[in-house]
């Protein structure tokens, strides 16, 4: 597998296609960040400047970022630590209280930030571990965020193209996020014109929130801090926290570089295409920076829409759904060794297609829409899972 645009040439020490991504954007980033040190200090017009400007640095490294570190610490000790701690107690002896208690769990996982929402759509995918109630609450972290401004939105894109108005490039642009996860969230547009992009079809633009970056760097100082200090003061070696803080940095930062997920799409796109019954949207490679990710809008049904309906399906329907789900994620495991790792169900669509020519039908799509919620969408589903095959599409 090759790509055409040169985003990131994934490093040979990675023992995986992604970890030799994650790899190749730590180096560039850490290269970026040197770099602009080095060209303010060229810039200084005098040895006492520059050794001003080195003393900056060093305040900003050595006092600044642990003071910052600190006052994260506090604050999410006591505004998030110390209120689920002091009403646990409560949900313990009242049952009926439970519930606001999970949804407490939920607002402050909201408030703590990005970090703490990825914990909690872990702890949502986990009823393994934890109640259905639990899971089922912290189920609206995946989409369900808190949006950042549209002005933001509005200004890194026009910053991306060096333009004043997104009315220059865009014939649509919904100012209305489709849906909005902890690191990122993402806006249905089509392009005006061809020589940009396709024109003909809506597109999905993903943009980074703001500092979202300098916030989990900050929580993963704190997880370092932690981990070590259970580790030497309560000799819990056994638990492995640092690796696990390790890997959870990992994959955070992962998430921080959209040009990953935009190569990772287009990978599973290259490991899929014959099946017609498995789809990933298709990135645009030429547009996506480590910011803002470009890629195909699918138009389909979440895949809790069909999970809701389920136990009014035959085991046939039913079937055909779960069937080439099950078979995508066993070929990504042991046919082609890349596997999606974060298929909960807000990640999970289904659309249909014919039968014969495998081409897809957008106004089953709304008319299925249009029943949803109402007494008439399970016979509809019916009807379409027996004229249509179903499609699996997998987002990121």
């Amino acid at each position: 597998y090759k790509h055409s645009y040169g985003l990131l040439t994934p490093d040979p020490q990675g023992d995986t296609f992604e970890m030799g991504l994650y790899l190749a954007s730590k180096r560039e980033w850490d290269k970026q960040q040197l770099t602009e040190r080095q060209a303010i200090l060229k810039q200084c017009s005098s040895p006492l400047t520059r050794s001003l400007t080195k003393l900056k640095f060093s305040c900003n490294d050595y006092i600044v970022v642990p003071l910052q570190t600190m006052f994260r610490f506090l604050q999410l000790t006591c505004l998030v630590m110390l209120p689920i701690l002091a009403t646990w107690p409560m949900a313990i002896i009242s049952p009926g209280y439970k519930l606001s208690w999970y949804k407490l769990i939920r607002s402050l996982c909201q408030f703590a930030g990005p970090s703490f929402i990825k914990l909690g759509q872990w702890a949502s995918a986990r009823n393994d571990l934890f109640p259905p109630e639990f899971c089922q609450v912290l189920s609206t972290l995946h989409s369900g965020v808190k949006p950042h401004s549209w002005e933001y939105s509005q200004q890194v894109l026009c910053d991306l193209f060096d333009i004043n108005d997104l009315n220059d490039i865009f014939d649509e642009f919904d100012t209305q996020p489709l849906g909005c996860g902890s690191i990122a969230q993402v806006h249905k547009a089509k392009w005006k014109s061809d020589n940009i992009g396709d024109s003909s079809k809506d597109i999905a633009i993903k943009i980074l929130h703001p500092n979202v970056m300098h916030t989990i760097n900050t929580d993963l100082r704190i997880m370092r801090v932690l981990a070590h200090l259970i580790d030497r003061i309560l000799t819990m070696e056994w638990l492995s926290l640092c690796d696990e803080v390790d890997n959870f940095s990992i994959l955070m930062n992962m998430q921080l570089d959209l040009r990953i997920e935009a190569l990772n799409l287009d990978k599973f796109n290259h490991d899929f295409h014959k099946d017609p019954l498995v789809t990933f949207p298709t990135p645009d490679l030429k547009h996506t920076t480590r910011k803002i990710l470009f890629e195909e809008y699918i138009e389909a049904l979440p895949m809790q829409w069909f999970l809701s309906q389920k136990d009014q399906l035959n085991e046939m329907d039913n079937l055909k759904v779960s069937h080439p789900f099950v078979m995508a994620f066993l070929n990504m495991m042991i046919l082609n060794n890349f596997v999606h790792s974060d298929l909960h169900p807000g990640n999970v669509m289904i659309r249909f297609i014919d039968k014969s020519t495998h081409e897809v039908n957008d106004d089953v799509i709304t008319l299925l829409r249009q029943d949803y919620g109402t007494l008439n969408f399970t016979e509809t589903l019916k009807r379409t899972i027996h004229s249509y095959t179903p499609q699996i599409c997998l987002i990121d």
